[in-house]
Formats: structure tokens, sequence, C-alpha cells
């Protein structure tokens, strides 16, 4: 008898062992593994805004129907988080805080994402990393941005998203919709489209406080420095002159912002409408860098009234002219 109970009791603790090894497989199976990587970005603050985490602002973004998080290793080690954000088009498109400017906007576009990078510190800091635009043409062709990063661009776009205001007009959206129209464009008449290639950069020119009056049409002839011409624009736009900036535009363009091939009645119709919708504009000039003798990249302080919020808007702005043989622009897009 004691023998019988001693064999049920061994049996029953090999049962017993089995049942608990059984349910801590399946606890296993069932409880995610966390990245500690991934949380300390999600859990940490930027310093523009520690009322919300990173996790809150990126998980809680109203424009953003899907956010996924994950970390890597560079070949060096260096430890990177990087969140893939897909944008909801449609939700941002009729938000009353987008400026629908341009009936061209999105025509093309299928589906777009939002990639930003953080890098890890060895004290686990972390800092901004890359951050672009990736779009998918209906066709299925992908449009992926340059590999660089903007840092004060960049911190405009997080302020957007932490603020939960619509990105669907930032200068890399705009940028990523006009390389999609350019793309089937392409596509269409089977040969590529004449851009002027970025040249190594050269010293920045040294721009003066004092705004030069507008310089005569007779004056847009090929030279070596268009910095004139790109400060009259700019003093042009500040007062709404119509007339003086056209004049500096050819009859040719190949691009102005997301349209392509622009006839002078469409650039009215932009500037007339972006007008429309915004007062008290004023452009503070930062720098004017010559990329070749053709290229220019202007570089502002933008602030202006937006009369559909009804508040002050303070961006930096990018802008690239590039000029024709004529000494007119051809190409004006954000950088």
């Amino acid at each position: 008898m004691k023998s019988i109970f001693n064999k049920y009791s061994i049996l029953n603790l090999i049962t017993l062992l089995g049942f608990i090894a059984l349910l801590t497989a399946c606890n296993k199976v069932n409880t995610p593994i966390i990245d500690k990587d991934v949380s300390i970005i999600k859990d940490g603050v930027l310093k523009f805004d520690n009322t919300l985490t990173v996790g809150q602002a990126f998980d809680n973004y109203k424009y953003f129907n899907k956010v996924q998080w994950n970390s890597s290793k560079s070949e060096n080690g260096r430890r990177i988080v990087t969140v893939i954000a897909n944008i909801d088009l449609d939700k941002a498109n009729n938000s009353t805080d987008s400026d629908n400017t341009s009936d061209n906007h999105l025509s093309n576009i299928k589906h777009i994402q939002f990639k930003q990078e953080f890098i890890i510190n060895v004290d686990n800091t972390f800092n901004a990393g890359w951050y672009g635009v990736i779009g998918e043409i209906k066709d299925g062709t992908e449009v992926y941005p340059e590999k660089k990063s903007l840092s004060y661009r960049n911190i405009a776009l997080l302020k957007k998203i932490y603020d939960n205001e619509v990105i669907l007009w930032s200068d890399e959206l705009i940028e990523c919709c006009a390389s999609a129209q350019r793309s089937e464009i392409e596509k269409k008449i089977k040969e590529p489209l004449n851009v002027v290639q970025q040249a190594p950069t050269e010293p920045q020119v040294q721009e003066s406080n004092e705004v030069p009056a507008y310089p005569l049409e007779n004056e847009t002839k090929i030279n070596d420095n268009y910095t004139n011409i790109i400060r009259s624009i700019v003093n042009a736009e500040d007062s709404r002159n119509i007339d003086t900036i056209i004049q500096y535009y050819s009859d040719n363009m190949t691009r102005y912002w997301d349209i392509t091939n622009p006839k002078k009645t469409q650039l009215i119709n932009r500037y007339q409408h972006i007008w429309g919708i915004t007062s008290n504009s004023k452009n503070n000039i930062q720098s004017i860098e010559k990329i070749d003798n053709l290229t220019y990249l202007l570089n502002t302080i933008y602030t202006y009234q937006n009369l559909k919020q009804n508040r002050t808007i303070t961006q930096n702005s990018v802008v690239r002219y590039v000029f024709g043989d004529d000494g007119k622009i051809i190409e004006v897009y954000g950088q």
C-alpha cells in the first residue's frame, strides 16, 4: 500500500510539474518581448516639448493610421530606433487645417509613410536622426527621399505631430508628390526630365541686410550671381507684387513646387490662393547659397498670419531656384 501511494505521489508530482512548465511556456508565448531600445525612445521626451513622451506623440497623432517601431544597429554598433507611420491621406486632406493649395496634390499618390530615426547615445540619451517621406505611386512605383536630414525642418515637422496638426503641406510631402508626378511624366515621354544636377557646395554668398530695389527686366541676363534677383522676388512676395514676381519666371518653366511645366496663369493662381488665406507675411533671409552658376538655395525664416486658424505661424523655409540660359527662373521647389 505504501509502495502504491509513493508511486501515485510521484506521478502526481510529475504531472503537476509538467502542467506548470506548460503554463510557463504559454505565458512566454503570449507575453510580448520588450525592446529596451524602443522603450527608451517611446518613454523619452524631446527638448522642445516635455509634456508628451515620444511614444504618446506618435502613437496618438490623429493623421497616422498605423505606427510601427523597431530597433537596429549599424555596422559599427550604433543603436537606432525607427518609427514608420502611415499617413491617413483622406483624413489629412479633408482636415480643416489643410490649406489645399493645389488641385493636383496627391492625385498620383496611393500611399505615404513618414519615417523617423532616433539615435541612442551610450548614456541612453537620444537624438533625432534621419527622417523622410516615402511615397507609393498608384502604379506601384515607390518614391524615396534623399538620404539627408535637415534638423530645423525635422523639428518643425515633429512639432506639428506633437500639436496634432496636419503635416500634409510640409516641404517633404510636397516634394514626394512632385516626385511622383515627375515619375509619371517620365514614363509617358520615355525620357528623363531636364534636371540641373547639384554641384559641390560652394561657400555661402554673404548678404547684407539691405534689400535692393527691384532690378529691371533687362537685368535678368546671364551673369554669375543671381542673388539680387532672388532678393527682389522675396521682397515682391512680401509686398504681394505679382507683376514683379512673374517677370523673373521663364515662359518654359519645368517645375514650380508640385506643378510640372506650369503656365504663368497657374503661378498667378497659386500666389493669389496663398495670399487669400494668409496675411502679414514676411521672409527674413538667413542666407542665399550659390550651388552652381545657375542654382541657388534660399534659406529664410517665414512668418505669416494663417487666416483660417487665426494665428501667427513662423517656420524655416528652404527654396531652390534654378535659372535657365536666358537668365529666367525655370525651377522652384522646396529643399
